[in-house]
C-alpha cells in the first residue's frame, strides 16, 4: 500500500512540475503591454493646444521589446470645437465637446494595445462685440441709432455714458468736446438697424457686431480708402436689402466698393 502511494504521489508532483514548466514557457512566450494615457481638461477659448503623458512598458517574459507608438485626437462634437492631429483645438460655437486621446502601442513582433483618456471642453458664449468709431473732432459729435432694446454709448472721453432705448424712430446720442483729441466711441447693446454717424470727422468704423444693420450712413467723414474698405470688411451679409452712404470722405472715390457690394449691400457715393 505504501509503494503504491509513492508511486501516486511521485507521477503526481511530475505533473504539478510539469504545468508549471508548461506555464513558465507560455508566460515566457506572451508579449504584455502596460500602456497608460492622461490627458489635462482645458477651458478653449479661440485656440488652445492640449497635450498628454503616457507611461507604457512592452515586457515578453522578462525581456523587454522594442515598440512604436500613434496618436489619435477626436472631438465628439466637432460644430463646438475642432482638434487636429496635434491636439490643437479651434473654437466654433458655444457648447460642451469631448476631446480624446487614443495611443497605440505596436511592439516589434507585432502585438497592439490601445488605451485612451478624455476630457470636456467648454466653449462659453464671445461677449457682445461693440461698435467702435474714432474721431479727432473738438466740437458737438452726434449719432443717430434705429433698431430695438437698450443702447449705450461711451464717448472715450471718460464723460458719464449714456443708455438709451431705440426704436424704429431715430434716437439720438450727442457729446460736445471741448478739444481736438483721438478718442474711440464704443455702442454697446440693443439691435441696431440704422446708425447716422455722419458729418463726425470719424476716421475709422467697425460695425462687425451690428448683425442687424440695414442701412449705414457715415458720409462727410474723414475716412481714406483704406478705412473705408476695414469699415466694408466689417459689414454684415444679411439677406436683407442694405445700404451704406460714403460720400464726401476722401477715400469715397479710390475706396473698392466691390467688398461692399459682395455682402449685398448698396453703396451710395453722393455727398450730401
Amino acid at each position: 500500500m505504501k509503494s503504491n502511494l509513492k508511486i501516486v504521489m511521485k507521477s503526481y508532483l511530475k505533473v504539478v512540475m510539469m504545468l508549471m514548466l508548461m506555464s513558465t514557457v507560455m508566460s515566457s512566450c506572451h508579449t504584455e503591454i502596460n500602456a497608460v494615457v492622461s490627458i489635462a481638461c482645458v477651458n478653449a477659448g479661440n485656440v488652445s493646444v492640449m497635450s498628454y503623458t503616457s507611461t507604457i512598458v512592452v515586457k515578453k517574459g522578462n525581456k523587454s521589446l522594442d515598440y512604436e507608438e500613434t496618436v489619435e485626437w477626436t472631438s465628439d462634437n466637432p460644430d463646438v470645437a475642432e482638434v487636429d492631429s496635434n491636439g490643437k483645438i479651434t473654437r466654433k460655437s458655444p457648447g460642451k465637446a469631448t476631446i480624446t486621446v487614443t495611443l497605440t502601442v505596436t511592439a516589434s513582433d507585432g502585438t497592439k494595445e490601445s488605451a485612451s483618456s478624455s476630457c470636456t471642453v467648454t466653449v462659453a458664449p464671445q461677449p457682445p462685440q461693440p461698435i467702435t468709431m474714432t474721431t479727432s473732432k473738438s466740437g458737438l459729435v452726434s449719432l443717430g441709432v434705429m433698431g430695438s432694446g437698450s443702447v449705450t454709448v461711451d464717448w472715450g472721453d471718460g464723460s458719464a455714458v449714456e443708455t438709451k432705448t431705440v426704436s424704429s424712430s431715430s434716437t439720438v446720442f450727442e457729446r460736445n468736446y471741448s478739444s481736438a483729441s483721438l478718442r474711440t466711441i464704443t455702442l454697446s447693446g440693443g439691435s441696431i438697424t440704422n446708425l447716422f454717424c455722419h458729418f463726425n470727422d470719424l476716421t475709422s468704423l467697425d460695425v462687425s457686431s451690428a448683425t442687424s444693420l440695414i442701412a449705414l450712413f457715415c458720409y462727410n467723414n474723414q475716412f481714406s480708402a483704406a478705412s473705408l474698405n476695414a469699415l466694408f470688411g466689417t459689414l454684415n451679409s444679411n439677406e436683407n436689402e442694405k445700404s451704406i452712404y460714403i460720400g464726401g470722405n476722401p477715400g469715397t472715390d479710390a475706396c473698392e466698393t466691390s467688398i461692399a457690394t459682395n455682402k449685398g449691400w448698396t453703396v451710395n457715393k453722393v455727398a450730401f
